[in-house]
């Protein structure tokens, strides 16, 4: 197909569409098949285009494809578009009329690279009708010169849970040079590495896409802090489009297609390395379609449509040639074949015995139990045979006996030796086939004992003597036997120990509570503690507990809620729930309107207003709201003169303002000064210089003690004059 290179600003794009469309698996690339197998073995043929196949065969090539670096700048127009940076290409080849019918036509887009921050970028594909499907939208806030090139439906991410817009592309170089932003090669400029992202609607080929919905802004395709990339190969990791990919159904196929890229935010370049469309194959003049593929010889049998299972005979006893037919066919009609041939070997089994003293080492392992164990020689015909290996292990005879004697009276004779005090015995006999016995015996001397014991219980729980339980507090005696088999005599004196169980009734208001144990109750019902006494023994302290005034909620509403020295005015409402009547007290003063007006003492800071709502059942709740006043204001200078003796400085004078930042942009919309706090004054420079004569626009935002927690924005002009 004949394909045109096109320069956009600062570097030349190239995309490649290859000339000649290559037809699906017409020839073998490689076969890899042994030479030899052995007996009992067995051996996978795969058909396939990776180079892990034995059959390696040769891949189509159906994608629109660039390989050339593209600097994104930093949000201002460089190029031949503007803010638009495109990689444009125009095919003529594809047959006439020839368009993209379905969305599974298009498999994937996939673009290799690096930019920070992920909410800086719109991006598109573009077809030659000029039907366009956005790929990722816009989702930070416009503050660049490529603000109008970025479409109003593109901006502004879909809801769910997003990522920071500081989750980055790739690995970015977070440098930017803001003196040459359309130059590459300055400083701070330089590329960082680029990963790939792959973007597909495409149902028929069995990609797996990201967690969630897909998209790809959201949390849980964070890696690291980065965009996590696609794993082409693997068809894994693929994102959704912000719009599908449908939307280019109905493009004609011939004509110029482009990538489109524009940085709406003027902070953080970035780089695009390639990038490639991948089409059906099927939509490429003159492809042919893998038909049918296959393995005709001995022993083979079909696993699945690209692996055949060569298992070899377990039985031979000579080496045995085979050969094996490998073929594949396409939808053109043609077939191609190779023939292999294969030796299959015998494998060989042996047994051997051997005999030792005691114990035998073989292959580092030590032996001293009789046992077999198998080891591999491998043959002159390189197949593994097996050797069964039994070992016998003799050994001299050693016996042992060992005798307790109670509370003994020496001397003692016992099999034949007379013992004067414990201690051993060492005797060597024969067996009958000549064999040493070596026999030891062992008097051991044990004494009776005689155990006085005091033990408590609690009252429900048992005592294990010997083998009686015992429940009942009293003197007990039994006889048993000790570890060593002599009589002991255990007394037992035996306590059993009361436990404790209380209750206590008691009423409380759903609005106080009732402290029980250390927590604090506010529902009906029966609760209980349980606590050990001196010896051990559980108690139990029970409360039945009933509430009432549950209804009852205190509830004082002011309006306004912050009042002015202009407006001091103040209305106060009783807005309680199940409150029979009230208390309001403020100012010293105690009042039991419903509804109160009241003007605010100007003089105070603050004022405290508490509720008392009373319910039935002599129950209270209580509310408290303090009432502020706003005494803010600002004076906003428009003139000032920064090279003359008096209002030489510009700044914004204020009352009662906790914070406050301002922005200054000149004519052209750019920021020259940033001021940061209420005494923060502007001496009409940017950046060390000064600024020409001329109008300036300043926007303030700023907080202020009545209202601590609400940012408030003011805009205006300034006039410098020199």
């Amino acid at each position: 197909m004949r394909k045109v290179g096109h320069s956009i600003g600062l570097t030349a794009l190239v995309v490649m569409l290859l000339s000649a469309p290559v037809a699906v698996a017409q020839s073998f690339t490689s076969v890899d098949v042994p030479e030899r197998l052995c007996a009992g073995s067995s051996f996978g043929i795969t058909f396939g285009f990776a180079p892990t196949s034995v059959v390696l065969v040769e891949a189509s090539v159906a994608r629109l494809n660039h390989a050339e670096t593209v600097f994104l700048p930093d949000g201002v127009p460089c190029g031949t578009w503007g803010c638009s940076y495109r990689s444009p290409v125009s095919f003529t080849d594809f047959g006439a009329g020839a368009v993209i019918t379905s969305v599974d036509d298009i498999r994937y887009v996939r673009l290799n690279m690096e930019h920070s921050f992920v909410k800086d970028l719109y991006i598109n594909i573009t077809c030659p009708s000029g039907q366009r499907a956005t790929l990722m939208r816009f989702g930070g806030k416009n503050n660049s010169l490529c603000e109008g090139s970025i479409p109003g439906d593109a901006e502004g991410w879909l809801s769910g849970d997003n990522v920071s817009g500081r989750a980055v592309f790739g690995v970015p170089n977070n440098n930017s040079n803001a003196d040459q932003p359309c130059n590459p090669s300055a400083s701070g400029n330089g590329p960082g590495t680029g990963w790939n992202y792959c973007w597909s609607n495409n149902t028929s080929e069995g990609y797996t896409y990201a967690s969630g919905d897909g998209i790809v802004y959201r949390s849980g395709h964070v890696y690291g802090g980065r965009i996590d990339s696609s794993d082409v190969a693997a068809g894994s990791n693929f994102y959704h489009p912000d719009q599908s990919l449908g939307a280019l159904v109905g493009c004609p196929l011939n004509g110029d297609w482009y990538i489109e890229v524009v940085d709406g935010y003027r902070q953080d370049n970035g780089y695009i390395f390639d990038w490639e469309m991948a089409l059906n194959p099927i939509l490429l003049p003159d492809s042919c379609e893998l038909t049918g593929r296959g393995v005709d010889g001995p022993y083979v049998t079909m696993a699945s449509d690209s692996l055949f299972l060569f298992d070899v005979p377990a039985g031979l006893t000579a080496d045995t040639n085979v050969e094996l037919r490998l073929w594949m066919a396409n939808s053109c009609g043609d077939t191609v074949d190779t023939v292999v041939s294969v030796t299959l070997s015998p494998v060989a089994a042996a047994a051997d015995t051997v005999e030792a003293v005691g114990e035998y080492v073989f292959d580092g392992q030590t032996f001293t139990t009789d046992t077999t164990v198998s080891y591999t020689v491998t043959g002159a015909n390189g197949c593994d045979s097996t050797v069964a290996l039994t070992i016998i292990i003799l050994h001299d005879i050693y016996v042992s006996f060992d005798t307790v004697v109670c509370d003994p009276q020496y001397p003692i004779d016992w099999r034949g030796c007379r013992f004067a005090g414990p201690g051993e015995a060492h005797l060597t006999l024969q067996t009958a086939d000549g064999v040493d016995s070596n026999v030891t015996l062992t008097l051991v001397e044990a004494w009776s004992v005689d155990t006085a014991v005091a033990a408590g219980i609690c009252r429900g729980e048992s005592y294990l003597l010997g083998d009686t339980l015992l429940f009942e507090a009293g003197y007990y005696e039994r006889t048993m036997q000790t570890s060593m088999g002599c009589d002991s005599t255990v007394r037992l004196s035996l306590e059993v120990h009361p436990t404790y169980d209380s209750l206590t009734e008691d009423t409380t208001c759903a609005t106080e509570g009732y402290l029980f144990e250390g927590e604090l109750l506010t529902v009906a019902g029966e609760y209980s503690r349980t606590y050990p006494t001196l010896h051990g023994c559980d108690s139990t302290l029970r409360l039945r507990l009933e509430v009432k005034g549950l209804g009852l909620k205190a509830v004082a509403r002011a309006v306004p809620a912050v009042v002015t020295e202009e407006r001091p005015e103040l209305r106060l409402t009783d807005a309680s729930r199940g409150a029979e009547a009230r208390l309001w007290m403020l100012m010293d003063k105690e009042y039991t309107d419903k509804n109160l007006y009241i003007t605010y003492p100007v003089a105070e800071d603050s004022l405290p207003v508490t509720l008392v709502a009373y319910g039935s059942e002599q129950c209270t709740d209580t509310h408290r709201v303090v009432v502020r006043i706003d005494r803010s204001a600002l004076a906003v200078p428009n003139v000032f003169t920064p090279d003359a003796e008096q209002n030489n400085r510009w700044r914004i004078e204020q009352r009662d303002v906790l914070s406050m930042q301002v922005w200054i942009y000149n004519r052209q919309g750019l920021l020259v000064a940033v001021l940061d706090g209420v005494d923060a004054a502007w001496d009409g420079s940017s950046c060390g210089k000064a600024c020409p004569q001329g109008a300036y626009a300043f926007k303030a935002q700023y907080t202020t003690l009545a209202y601590p927690e609400r940012i408030q924005t003011l805009e205006g002009t300034i006039l410098l004059i020199r």
